[in-house]
């Protein structure tokens, strides 16, 4: 079994007090003011995309980093992780479960399609072919445990920071909106009267 010890690799930034972690294999982000903070948000994101497959009964998900460039996600269940990436690339690549099925060779696309469900398990070689087919962007790699994954040292380039800006306004919009239902809320559950009076000019 690959559980525990299927780790995922995904990318953190982190520019003039913004933070923002990357998870590309489920075109997944999360930000925050610390590292720590954008990875509780990344592992949001992707218990959502789990949701959203209706894969997240019992399902759960830990995102960590090593304070320079690098995530690391992790799952209790790593086949249901790996499965969720099946599916989210083989989208984004525009295939669906029989052109998979045929350019791997598969007998049937049932075959395949439990690799997705997260029931069946695939070999060393059979989940490179996998990859190779729904996402050649991506490749597996053995490293010690104790490694720390990090990419060359970088600039920040201008794209990048007008990415972290988006992200933070529409965090920033986001809670307005909720501050402003929570307002609204707290209005709705006061008398009528005390409303009307608060509303009432002065001297009148």
């Amino acid at each position: 079994m690959y559980n525990p010890n299927m780790i995922f690799v995904g990318d953190l930034w982190k520019d003039r007090g913004r933070c923002a972690a990357a998870f590309d294999p489920l075109q997944g982000y999360g930000a925050g003011k610390t590292p720590d903070e954008a990875c509780a948000d990344l592992t949001k994101w992707i218990l959502w995309v789990a949701r959203h497959r209706g894969m997240d009964l019992g399902f759960r998900v830990t995102v960590t980093h090593n304070d320079q460039n690098t995530v690391y996600v992790t799952a209790n269940d790593s086949l249901r992780l790996l499965a969720l990436v099946l599916i989210e690339q083989r989208m984004f690549t525009g295939l669906s479960l029989a052109d998979v099925s045929e350019k791997i060779g598969a007998k049937s696309r049932n075959t395949y399609a439990q690799y997705e469900q997260g029931k069946r398990e695939p070999s060393f070689s059979q989940l490179t072919r996998l990859l190779a087919v729904v996402a050649p962007r991506f490749q597996l790699a053995i490293i010690p445990r104790d490694a720390q994954v990090i990419p060359p040292e970088e600039e920040v380039d201008e794209e990048t920071k007008q990415w972290l800006a988006e992200i933070t306004a529409r965090q920033n919009a986001m809670k307005g909106r909720k501050l402003k239902a929570m307002r609204t809320r707290r209005m709705a559950k006061k008398p009528a009267a005390k409303r009307a009076a608060r509303r009432r000019p002065k001297g009148r």
